[in-house]
Protein backbone atom coordinates (compact mmCIF):
# COMPACT_ATOMS: atom_id res chain seq x y z
CA UNK A 1 0.00 0.00 0.00
CA UNK A 2 1.44 3.44 -1.01
CA UNK A 3 1.66 6.11 1.27
CA UNK A 4 0.24 9.02 1.53
CA UNK A 5 1.71 12.75 2.45
CA UNK A 6 0.70 13.25 6.08
CA UNK A 7 -1.96 11.12 5.64
CA UNK A 8 -3.18 7.81 8.17
CA UNK A 9 -1.89 4.79 6.16
CA UNK A 10 -3.56 2.53 9.18
CA UNK A 11 -4.50 2.65 12.83
CA UNK A 12 -2.38 0.89 15.53
CA UNK A 13 -4.47 1.54 18.72
CA UNK A 14 -3.23 -0.85 21.68
CA UNK A 15 -4.24 -0.55 25.58
CA UNK A 16 -2.14 0.62 28.26
CA UNK A 17 0.87 1.80 28.32
CA UNK A 18 2.43 1.40 25.08
CA UNK A 19 6.48 1.80 24.69
CA UNK A 20 8.27 2.52 21.59
CA UNK A 21 6.84 0.35 18.94
CA UNK A 22 9.46 0.42 15.73
CA UNK A 23 13.54 1.88 15.82
CA UNK A 24 13.78 5.02 14.75
CA UNK A 25 16.37 5.34 11.17
CA UNK A 26 18.95 7.66 12.17
CA UNK A 27 20.71 10.70 10.46
CA UNK A 28 22.32 9.25 7.62
CA UNK A 29 25.64 11.21 9.45
CA UNK A 30 25.27 8.35 11.92
CA UNK A 31 24.58 5.72 9.62
CA UNK A 32 27.21 5.90 6.59
CA UNK A 33 26.83 4.91 3.04
CA UNK A 34 27.68 1.14 2.92
CA UNK A 35 27.99 -0.29 -0.92
CA UNK A 36 30.02 -3.28 -2.64
CA UNK A 37 32.27 -3.57 -5.48
CA UNK A 38 31.09 -4.31 -8.98
CA UNK A 39 32.54 -5.11 -12.29
CA UNK A 40 32.33 -3.26 -15.62
CA UNK A 41 34.27 -0.18 -14.32
CA UNK A 42 35.68 2.16 -17.25
CA UNK A 43 39.13 1.47 -17.86
CA UNK A 44 42.09 4.18 -18.62
CA UNK A 45 45.70 3.34 -19.95
CA UNK A 46 48.19 1.47 -17.17
CA UNK A 47 50.82 3.83 -16.05
CA UNK A 48 54.34 3.32 -14.45
CA UNK A 49 54.59 5.00 -10.84
CA UNK A 50 57.45 6.01 -8.70
CA UNK A 51 59.03 3.21 -6.89
CA UNK A 52 56.60 0.67 -8.38
CA UNK A 53 57.98 -2.36 -10.38
CA UNK A 54 54.98 -3.33 -12.12
CA UNK A 55 53.03 -0.86 -14.17
CA UNK A 56 49.70 -0.04 -13.05
CA UNK A 57 46.30 -0.15 -14.35
CA UNK A 58 43.76 2.85 -13.88
CA UNK A 59 40.19 2.92 -14.00
CA UNK A 60 36.79 4.23 -12.71
CA UNK A 61 35.36 1.50 -10.11
CA UNK A 62 31.92 0.59 -9.74
CA UNK A 63 30.32 0.94 -5.95
CA UNK A 64 27.19 0.06 -5.69
CA UNK A 65 25.41 1.40 -2.27
CA UNK A 66 22.91 -0.47 -0.45
CA UNK A 67 20.03 1.69 -1.55
CA UNK A 68 21.11 0.94 -5.41
CA UNK A 69 22.81 4.28 -5.89
CA UNK A 70 25.70 3.13 -8.43
CA UNK A 71 28.68 5.51 -7.47
CA UNK A 72 32.09 5.69 -9.63
CA UNK A 73 34.85 5.60 -7.88
CA UNK A 74 39.21 6.49 -7.95
CA UNK A 75 41.84 4.39 -5.68
CA UNK A 76 43.50 6.81 -3.40
CA UNK A 77 45.75 3.56 -2.30
CA UNK A 78 49.07 2.23 -4.48
CA UNK A 79 50.19 -0.61 -2.75
CA UNK A 80 47.05 -2.45 -1.18
CA UNK A 81 44.41 -4.62 -3.40
CA UNK A 82 40.67 -3.96 -3.64
CA UNK A 83 38.71 -6.68 -2.08
CA UNK A 84 35.98 -7.15 -3.76
CA UNK A 85 34.03 -10.03 -1.80
CA UNK A 86 33.59 -7.20 1.03
CA UNK A 87 31.31 -4.33 1.82
CA UNK A 88 32.79 -0.28 2.39
CA UNK A 89 31.87 2.13 4.64
CA UNK A 90 32.23 5.68 4.09
CA UNK A 91 34.12 7.47 6.22
CA UNK A 92 35.31 10.87 7.17
CA UNK A 93 38.68 12.68 5.56
CA UNK A 94 40.22 11.86 9.00
CA UNK A 95 39.56 8.36 9.14
CA UNK A 96 41.61 8.10 6.26
CA UNK A 97 42.88 4.25 7.48
CA UNK A 98 46.95 4.25 6.55
CA UNK A 99 48.36 7.28 8.47
CA UNK A 100 51.82 6.84 7.14
CA UNK A 101 50.65 8.21 3.61
CA UNK A 102 50.45 11.97 2.88
CA UNK A 103 46.77 11.60 1.65
CA UNK A 104 45.07 13.91 5.20
CA UNK A 105 47.93 16.66 3.71
CA UNK A 106 47.27 16.56 0.07
CA UNK A 107 42.85 15.52 0.65
CA UNK A 108 41.92 19.04 -1.03
CA UNK A 109 44.10 18.88 -3.37
CA UNK A 110 42.80 15.04 -4.55
CA UNK A 111 39.56 16.77 -4.18
CA UNK A 112 40.01 19.63 -6.35
CA UNK A 113 41.67 17.35 -9.29
CA UNK A 114 38.22 15.29 -8.71
CA UNK A 115 35.98 18.43 -9.18
CA UNK A 116 38.04 19.61 -11.97
CA UNK A 117 38.61 16.39 -14.22
CA UNK A 118 36.58 13.69 -15.57
CA UNK A 119 33.82 12.82 -14.85
CA UNK A 120 32.90 15.34 -12.02
CA UNK A 121 33.49 18.28 -14.10
CA UNK A 122 31.31 19.55 -16.39
CA UNK A 123 28.75 16.50 -15.89
CA UNK A 124 31.74 14.39 -17.32
CA UNK A 125 31.98 16.20 -21.03
CA UNK A 126 35.77 15.93 -22.07
CA UNK A 127 35.61 18.92 -24.82
CA UNK A 128 34.30 21.19 -21.79
CA UNK A 129 36.56 19.99 -19.62
CA UNK A 130 39.71 20.15 -22.23
CA UNK A 131 38.64 23.84 -22.41
CA UNK A 132 39.44 24.69 -18.89
CA UNK A 133 42.86 23.51 -19.15
CA UNK A 134 43.82 25.19 -22.41
CA UNK A 135 46.03 22.85 -23.34
CA UNK A 136 46.36 21.60 -27.25
CA UNK A 137 45.09 17.88 -26.94
CA UNK A 138 46.14 16.24 -29.95
CA UNK A 139 42.50 14.62 -31.94
CA UNK A 140 40.79 16.40 -28.49
CA UNK A 141 40.81 14.50 -24.55
CA UNK A 142 39.38 11.11 -24.65
CA UNK A 143 37.74 9.18 -21.43
CA UNK A 144 40.57 6.47 -21.48
CA UNK A 145 43.37 9.28 -21.61
CA UNK A 146 41.42 11.99 -18.71
CA UNK A 147 40.98 8.54 -16.60
CA UNK A 148 44.73 7.79 -16.89
CA UNK A 149 45.69 11.03 -15.77
CA UNK A 150 43.61 11.73 -13.03
CA UNK A 151 44.27 8.48 -11.59
CA UNK A 152 48.42 9.28 -11.57
CA UNK A 153 47.44 12.60 -10.21
CA UNK A 154 45.52 11.61 -7.05
CA UNK A 155 48.30 8.78 -6.73
CA UNK A 156 50.12 11.59 -7.18
CA UNK A 157 48.72 13.40 -3.94
CA UNK A 158 47.40 10.05 -1.86
CA UNK A 159 50.51 7.92 -2.03
CA UNK A 160 53.60 10.66 -2.70
CA UNK A 161 54.24 9.23 -5.82
CA UNK A 162 55.05 10.88 -9.58
CA UNK A 163 54.05 9.47 -12.64
CA UNK A 164 57.07 7.88 -14.48
CA UNK A 165 55.46 8.19 -17.58
CA UNK A 166 51.88 6.06 -18.92
CA UNK A 167 52.48 2.47 -20.11
CA UNK A 168 50.06 2.07 -23.31
CA UNK A 169 48.63 4.02 -25.61
CA UNK A 170 49.88 6.10 -28.64
CA UNK A 171 52.52 8.66 -28.56
CA UNK A 172 49.76 11.34 -29.09
CA UNK A 173 47.48 9.48 -26.21
CA UNK A 174 50.74 9.48 -23.81
CA UNK A 175 51.09 13.06 -24.50
CA UNK A 176 47.96 13.97 -24.01
CA UNK A 177 48.23 12.04 -20.80
CA UNK A 178 51.37 13.26 -19.25
CA UNK A 179 49.96 17.08 -20.12
CA UNK A 180 46.15 16.76 -18.38
CA UNK A 181 48.62 14.99 -15.35
CA UNK A 182 50.77 17.89 -15.20
CA UNK A 183 48.00 20.20 -15.23
CA UNK A 184 46.23 18.91 -12.58
CA UNK A 185 49.23 18.43 -10.25
CA UNK A 186 50.62 21.74 -11.02
CA UNK A 187 49.67 25.20 -9.31
CA UNK A 188 46.52 25.92 -10.87
CA UNK A 189 45.71 23.14 -8.15
CA UNK A 190 44.66 25.24 -5.51
CA UNK A 191 42.65 22.50 -3.75
CA UNK A 192 38.95 21.83 -2.32
CA UNK A 193 37.89 21.14 0.95
CA UNK A 194 35.80 18.35 2.46
CA UNK A 195 32.40 19.29 2.02
CA UNK A 196 29.19 18.56 4.52
CA UNK A 197 28.05 14.58 4.32
CA UNK A 198 24.34 14.08 3.33
CA UNK A 199 22.07 13.73 6.10
CA UNK A 200 18.76 13.52 7.67
CA UNK A 201 17.24 13.41 11.11
CA UNK A 202 14.00 13.75 12.75
CA UNK A 203 14.70 14.00 16.39
CA UNK A 204 14.14 13.50 19.05
CA UNK A 205 13.76 9.54 17.63
CA UNK A 206 10.71 8.79 20.84
CA UNK A 207 8.04 10.96 22.69
CA UNK A 208 6.02 9.42 25.33
CA UNK A 209 3.05 11.56 26.61
CA UNK A 210 -0.82 10.97 27.35
CA UNK A 211 -4.20 11.32 25.82
CA UNK A 212 -4.93 14.98 25.50
CA UNK A 213 -1.23 16.24 24.66
CA UNK A 214 0.55 17.65 22.06
CA UNK A 215 3.26 15.97 21.33
CA UNK A 216 6.40 17.52 20.48
CA UNK A 217 8.28 18.79 18.57
CA UNK A 218 10.01 16.61 16.46
CA UNK A 219 12.25 18.72 14.48
CA UNK A 220 13.76 17.91 11.25
CA UNK A 221 17.43 18.04 10.35
CA UNK A 222 18.73 18.06 6.78
CA UNK A 223 21.01 19.88 4.22
CA UNK A 224 19.07 18.10 1.83
CA UNK A 225 15.16 18.70 0.09
CA UNK A 226 12.33 17.47 2.34
CA UNK A 227 10.50 15.07 -0.38
CA UNK A 228 7.46 14.25 1.53
CA UNK A 229 6.75 13.09 5.38
CA UNK A 230 4.48 9.91 5.56
CA UNK A 231 2.72 8.85 9.07
CA UNK A 232 0.76 5.99 10.54
CA UNK A 233 -1.75 7.82 12.51
CA UNK A 234 -4.80 6.12 14.90
CA UNK A 235 -8.13 7.54 14.18
CA UNK A 236 -8.33 11.36 15.23
CA UNK A 237 -4.23 11.55 15.33
CA UNK A 238 -3.02 14.59 13.56
CA UNK A 239 0.05 16.24 12.59
CA UNK A 240 0.32 20.05 13.08
CA UNK A 241 2.66 22.77 13.92
CA UNK A 242 3.66 24.16 17.37
CA UNK A 243 -0.22 26.42 16.27
CA UNK A 244 -2.10 23.17 16.20
CA UNK A 245 -2.22 23.89 11.85
CA UNK A 246 -2.00 21.17 9.78
CA UNK A 247 1.74 20.70 7.60
CA UNK A 248 1.74 20.18 4.18
CA UNK A 249 4.81 18.27 2.99
CA UNK A 250 6.09 21.24 0.66
CA UNK A 251 6.40 23.37 3.78
CA UNK A 252 9.08 21.38 5.55
CA UNK A 253 12.67 22.13 4.99
CA UNK A 254 15.72 22.03 8.08
CA UNK A 255 14.81 22.93 10.94
CA UNK A 256 10.95 22.74 10.82
CA UNK A 257 9.23 21.24 13.64
CA UNK A 258 6.03 19.01 13.72
CA UNK A 259 3.79 18.08 16.15
CA UNK A 260 1.03 14.95 16.95
CA UNK A 261 -2.24 16.34 18.53
CA UNK A 262 -3.51 13.32 20.49
CA UNK A 263 -7.81 13.61 21.51
CA UNK A 264 -8.26 13.82 24.84
CA UNK A 265 -10.28 10.80 24.77
CA UNK A 266 -8.09 8.55 22.31
CA UNK A 267 -7.21 5.23 23.70
CA UNK A 268 -3.71 4.40 24.55
CA UNK A 269 -1.50 4.22 21.44
CA UNK A 270 1.03 4.97 19.37
CA UNK A 271 2.32 6.67 16.11
CA UNK A 272 5.12 6.95 13.85
CA UNK A 273 6.32 9.58 12.07
CA UNK A 274 8.75 8.96 8.55
CA UNK A 275 10.62 11.72 6.68
CA UNK A 276 12.25 11.48 3.84
CA UNK A 277 14.30 14.10 1.38
CA UNK A 278 16.61 14.23 -0.96
CA UNK A 279 20.20 14.88 -1.09
CA UNK A 280 23.53 15.09 -2.84
CA UNK A 281 26.02 12.52 -2.37
CA UNK A 282 28.97 14.86 -3.64
CA UNK A 283 32.37 14.04 -5.13
CA UNK A 284 34.92 13.05 -3.04
CA UNK A 285 33.16 11.35 -0.33
CA UNK A 286 35.58 8.39 1.30
CA UNK A 287 34.84 4.48 1.39
CA UNK A 288 37.41 1.98 3.42
CA UNK A 289 36.54 -1.46 3.26
CA UNK A 290 34.38 -3.29 6.28
CA UNK A 291 37.31 -5.58 7.34
CA UNK A 292 40.06 -3.54 7.13
CA UNK A 293 41.78 -4.12 10.10
CA UNK A 294 42.03 -8.10 9.77
CA UNK A 295 42.97 -7.16 5.68
CA UNK A 296 43.44 -3.99 4.32
CA UNK A 297 41.58 -2.78 1.16
CA UNK A 298 42.17 -0.56 -1.29
CA UNK A 299 40.41 2.57 -0.02
CA UNK A 300 38.21 4.36 -2.60
CA UNK A 301 37.22 8.20 -3.15
CA UNK A 302 33.80 9.49 -5.04
CA UNK A 303 34.97 10.33 -8.90
CA UNK A 304 31.46 12.22 -9.16
CA UNK A 305 28.40 12.83 -7.25
CA UNK A 306 24.74 11.66 -7.49
CA UNK A 307 21.48 12.56 -5.80
CA UNK A 308 20.10 9.80 -3.36
CA UNK A 309 17.75 9.70 -1.10
CA UNK A 310 17.55 9.87 2.55
CA UNK A 311 15.05 8.71 5.41
CA UNK A 312 14.62 9.15 8.70
CA UNK A 313 11.81 7.86 11.72
CA UNK A 314 10.35 8.90 14.76
CA UNK A 315 7.92 7.39 17.21
CA UNK A 316 5.59 8.57 19.68
CA UNK A 317 3.35 6.92 22.40
CA UNK A 318 0.53 7.46 24.88
CA UNK A 319 -0.98 6.66 27.67
CA UNK A 320 -4.51 7.63 28.37
CA UNK A 321 -4.69 10.58 30.88
CA UNK A 322 -6.08 9.51 34.54
CA UNK A 323 -9.63 11.24 34.77
CA UNK A 324 -10.57 13.40 37.87
CA UNK A 325 -13.55 13.62 39.92
CA UNK A 326 -14.69 15.70 42.74
CA UNK A 327 -16.04 14.11 45.84
CA UNK A 328 -17.51 15.43 49.55
CA UNK A 329 -14.77 14.39 52.07
CA UNK A 330 -16.41 12.44 54.73
CA UNK A 331 -16.77 14.77 58.15
CA UNK A 332 -13.99 14.79 60.63
CA UNK A 333 -14.48 12.74 63.67
CA UNK A 334 -15.94 14.71 66.43
CA UNK A 335 -17.94 16.59 64.39
CA UNK A 336 -21.15 17.96 65.97
CA UNK A 337 -23.01 17.35 62.11
CA UNK A 338 -23.50 21.26 61.44
CA UNK A 339 -20.55 22.22 60.33
CA UNK A 340 -19.23 23.27 63.26
CA UNK A 341 -15.91 22.46 64.61
CA UNK A 342 -15.54 20.89 67.78
CA UNK A 343 -13.90 22.46 70.83
CA UNK A 344 -14.01 20.43 73.48
CA UNK A 345 -17.44 21.46 75.12
CA UNK A 346 -20.79 21.08 74.32
CA UNK A 347 -22.62 24.46 73.44
CA UNK A 348 -25.85 23.08 75.62
CA UNK A 349 -23.39 23.51 78.54
CA UNK A 350 -23.66 27.09 79.03
CA UNK A 351 -27.89 27.18 78.43
CA UNK A 352 -27.68 24.29 81.06
CA UNK A 353 -26.31 26.36 83.47
CA UNK A 354 -28.76 29.05 83.13
CA UNK A 355 -31.99 26.47 83.52
CA UNK A 356 -30.26 25.48 86.64
CA UNK A 357 -29.39 28.97 88.06
CA UNK A 358 -32.73 30.39 86.88
CA UNK A 359 -34.48 27.46 88.60
CA UNK A 360 -32.67 27.56 91.88
CA UNK A 361 -33.61 31.39 92.16
CA UNK A 362 -37.18 30.50 91.75
CA UNK A 363 -36.91 28.04 94.37
CA UNK A 364 -35.66 30.60 96.36
CA UNK A 365 -38.42 32.82 96.33
CA UNK A 366 -41.37 30.23 96.52
CA UNK A 367 -39.21 29.14 99.93
CA UNK A 368 -39.58 32.91 101.25
CA UNK A 369 -43.06 33.04 100.71
CA UNK A 370 -43.70 29.70 102.70
CA UNK A 371 -41.99 30.79 105.57
CA UNK A 372 -43.46 34.69 105.74
CA UNK A 373 -46.85 33.04 105.32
Amino acid sequence: MGRRSIARVGAAVLTGSVALLVAALPAYADTPAHGTYQPGGEDGYSVKMQGENEALQTSLIKLKLDDGTVLQTYCVQIDVNLDRQHGMTEKPWDSYPDKNLPFNQNRAKINWVLHNSYPAAHNGDLAAIAGDTAIQFHDGLDAREAITATQAAIWHFSDGKDMVAPNQGDADDQADIVALYQYLTGPKNVGIEENENPSLALTPDSIKGKSGDKLGPFTIKTNGTIKELTSELPEGVKITDADGKAIASGTLKNGSKVYLSVPADAAAGSATLTVKANAHFDTGRLFVGDNYAEKPSQTLIVATGTDTELEASANASWTVAPKTTTTTPPAPQGSNGGGLANTGASIFVPVLVGVVLVGAGVGALLFQRRRRA
